[in-house]
């Protein structure tokens, strides 16, 4: 019997592990799978790739994909055909990207294939797209990023058709933006099928110094990788390749660069770098990173091309969305017509085109909807008011809360639809500037749109929060301090600075150091004896010195300090009820920085008898001064305050208010004061 149940039980733990593990490889790490079957001179590949898991409430889920096949060319189709120049063996690799599902990508594993017959190279896809126009450096990525995840930037170089000589030069690729405290991209792997040779960032300056200046042409900031998004490329400036690699050294943290021969007129090259976004990402989930490449040909009087592309960091893979070019702000520079610029993408997923898309803004209150200026578009489109009828047109919508863009008449193919080989046509997009109503307070706001396509459901996109950065305000304080319950030195003039965020609303934290400075205070301390003591003292009268006696009355001692303290509050939290008034309290942590102390013992004596000389009025004896050392940062007092400001709390001059009590000894007593945050 014992037998029987324990054998069920290993059976029953057999079962549950396999199950957990079929559902772990299920749900994240199930390898993607690739097959192929030779077919019309050419190989035909297939994915195999775990079920989507489709997140609530978001489209239908899919996947797209990027294939990379071992020989120099990629395809970004889902069951893509390739023929191969020569037999061999090469290694093959897809790239799964899972849009709307709440999973990891699926792992990439390389697989190894054997060519043994040359194809017709006619059935390949020359990727006409990936250039835009006479464009001759692109940069384009298969996902954006996302924490924790691989991510493939390929860089297109070509050599215009339009020359005669074959061209050599040099490629840099820039990653990890400066402005980030941390890096965000790793290089894991820059794969390469043209010979290209690494080069040393050391030696391409020492190279390119001794050039003259050349002209610089650049490809403006692109927000997306699709070709249709890319505006075309303008002399910029002229200068020296040397100058222009060292600038963009201060932009980004991390470089690569390699060297290329022999680029015939016409042809073209891509180079893969795999980049893996690191953990730490996920703190700026929706910021925007950048990518910058330069291609710099070693002929001194040839052109150098400079292009960037930015990329938003993402939580999840969703092609609609919403980006910001600066999510960050410097409040104190932040006025009325500060501009923020917007990019709304959208992507029809669906399994046909769609002719009319709505894309609804959700606008922060803070903004002026009538400063409206869009600045670029995808599909193009002539504003409605001017269209000809059933001629594709935008049409803008504004009210106080929101702005439509309404694409009308086009013809939007969908990502699944049949015979779509071009997935960037199946996206749009609307680029545009608002500026604020008037100077905002210092609080976030954010912005959100709502995508419609035809008359299905809405798709919203994610929220686009912008946040000011704290800043530093420093101030000067200047007051007066008035001790209740102290004998020396009461009073003192107070002198100091603090510093705190920058025009802050509601709670926060300061910090304040300043010198107390007080005057030469002095404290009699005298007693009566309780016993007759008498003291014979000699006196010159009229007839010379004579000898006459005295009852001491009192005995004590005259007591006199000099002081200078330094005060620190080290933790002070304050809240801003409005413009005008703000409360506070904190710690006080006072010491004496200079102290000198003197003592003189005193009596008052009164005369014995009666004369013509003296009367019965008491004298004053003093005796010689004791002076103790002079200290220097002696002993700390621990306190605590309350405190009140009245005026300009935020930025400006306000007067303050402070009841303060120490511990050790016990003391007492307030503090006004004058400050004026910078």
């Amino acid at each position: 019997m014992k037998n029987t149940i324990l054998s069920i039980y290993i059976l029953c733990i057999f079962f549950i592990f396999i199950g957990d593990t079929g559902f772990a490889q299920t749900k994240d790490s199930a390898i993607t799978q690739i097959s192929w079957q030779h077919k019309d001179s050419a190989i035909h590949f297939q994915s195999h790739l775990r079920p989507l898991r489709q997140i609530a409430g978001a489209p239908e889920a899919f996947y797209t994909y990027f294939w990379e096949f071992g020989d120099g060319d990629f395809s970004f189709n889902k069951s893509p055909r390739h023929a191969f120049a020569d037999t061999g063996e090469y290694t093959i690799r897809v790239y799964a990207t899972n849009n709307y599902d709440d999973g990891k990508a699926p792992p990439t594993r390389p697989r190894k294939i054997k060519v043994n017959k040359k194809g017709t190279l006619a059935t390949n896809y020359h990727h006409d797209g990936f250039f835009e126009e006479d464009h001759n450096l692109q940069l384009k990525v298969n996902r954006m990023p996302k924490p924790d995840e691989d991510m493939v930037c390929i860089i297109g170089y070509k050599n215009p058709k339009n020359t005669t000589s074959e061209l050599n030069g040099s490629l840099v690729l820039f990653y990890n933006d400066t402005k980030f405290k941390k890096k965000n991209f790793g290089l894991t792997n820059l794969r390469k099928y043209h010979q290209e040779k690494t080069a040393n960032m050391t030696t391409l300056l020492a190279k390119y110094s001794k050039q003259s200046q050349v002209p610089i042409y650049a490809l403006n900031e692109v927000t997306t990788h699709g070709p249709k998004y890319i505006h075309s490329f303008k002399r910029v400036s002229s200068n020296s390749a040397a100058s222009l690699l060292m600038h963009k050294q201060t932009l980004f943290d991390s470089e690569n660069a390699l060297h290329f021969e022999n680029l015939r007129a016409g042809e073209k090259r891509y180079v893969y770098a795999v980049l893996h976004t690191t953990p730490e990402m996920i703190k700026d989930t929706n910021a925007t990173v950048t990518l910058s490449a330069m291609m710099i040909p070693d002929d001194p009087t040839a052109p150098i091309v400079e292009t960037n592309l930015e990329l938003q960091i993402v939580a999840s893979h969703d092609p609609n969305r919403m980006m910001l070019g600066n999510r960050i702000l410097n409040y104190r520079f932040t006025g009325k017509h500060k501009k923020q610029k917007y990019d709304v993408h959208f992507q029809n997923t669906g399994k046909g085109p769609a002719k009319k898309v709505d894309l609804g803004i959700k606008l922060p209150p803070i903004v002026n909807p009538h400063t409206l200026k869009i600045e670029d578009m995808y599909p193009e489109c002539s504003p409605c008011a001017t269209a000809d009828p059933g001629e594709s047109c935008l049409d803008t919508i504004i009210s106080q809360d929101s702005i439509h863009f309404v694409f009308k008449n086009i013809y939007l193919p969908g990502i699944r639809q049949k015979n779509v080989e071009d997935k960037d046509s199946t996206k749009g997009f609307v680029s545009y500037q608002l500026q604020f109503k008037e100077k905002p307070p210092k609080l976030p706001f954010w912005s959100q749109a709502g995508i419609v396509f035809d008359t299905n459901e809405p798709v919203y996109t994610n929220k686009m929060h912008t946040r000011f950065s704290p800043g530093i305000s420093p101030s000067i304080i200047a007051g007066y301090q008035m001790g209740f319950n102290e004998e020396l030195n009461p009073n003192a003039f107070l002198v100091g600075a603090a510093l705190a965020p920058y025009s802050p609303y509601k709670t926060y934290f300061q910090v304040e150091a300043y010198l107390g400075l007080y005057g030469e205070g002095s404290y009699n301390k005298l007693h009566a004896l309780t016993q007759n003591k008498y003291k014979s003292l000699d006196v010159r009268g009229p007839d010379g010195m004579t000898k006459m006696e005295y009852r001491i009355v009192e005995s004590g001692y005259l007591k006199t300090r000099k002081l200078v303290t330094l005060n620190l509050i080290p933790l002070e939290v304050r809240n801003n009820l409005n413009d005008w008034l703000s409360v506070g309290a904190g710690l006080w942590l006072r010491g004496n920085l200079y102290e000198k102390n003197s003592q003189t013992p005193k009596e008052n004596l009164t005369p014995l008898q009666n004369n013509s000389f003296f009367t019965d009025t008491t004298l004053l004896l003093l005796k010689e001064k004791e002076t103790s050392p002079t200290k220097n940062f002696s002993h700390i007092n621990i306190g605590g305050f309350i405190d009140l400001n009245i005026g300009r709390v935020r930025v400006g001059p306000a007067l303050g208010v402070r009841f303060y009590h120490f511990f050790n000894p016990d003391k007492t007593g307030l503090m006004l004061y004058a400050i004026w945050r910078l």
